[in-house]
């Protein structure tokens, strides 16, 4: 009866033992994997920044840098890198004879 008894123990301390390893080792591959800031991001709020279209009047004609939706996102998502956030958003807003507004979302 004792060797069954022991036995039992044994086993109970073998699988609590595997158990706790195995929470060790998922808490250690979401912390490697980032995924706490991966929620983060997603339950966050987009910031908005403003990206002014530097225009310049030659020869009469007003020439943009940005000049299409195109355009915005590319240099909206080159802003979002920068700032080390991700992109979410963009939106352009063609002015006649001023200068483009490009608003980029970034989270």
């Amino acid at each position: 009866m004792t060797k069954k008894k022991s036995r039992k123990k044994i086993n109970k301390i073998i699988l609590i033992t595997i158990i706790v390893l195995i929470v060790i080792l998922a808490t250690l591959l979401i912390f490697q994997f980032g995924i706490f800031k991966y929620v983060k991001n997603i339950t966050k709020e987009p910031r908005l920044f403003v990206i002014r279209d530097e225009c310049s009047l030659i020869l009469g004609n007003i020439l943009h840098q940005i000049k299409s939706n195109g355009e915005c996102k590319i240099f909206c998502r080159n802003n979002c890198n920068l700032r080390e956030m991700n992109y979410h958003n963009s939106e352009f807003i063609e002015k006649e004879g001023s200068c483009h507004i490009c608003n980029c979302y970034c989270k």
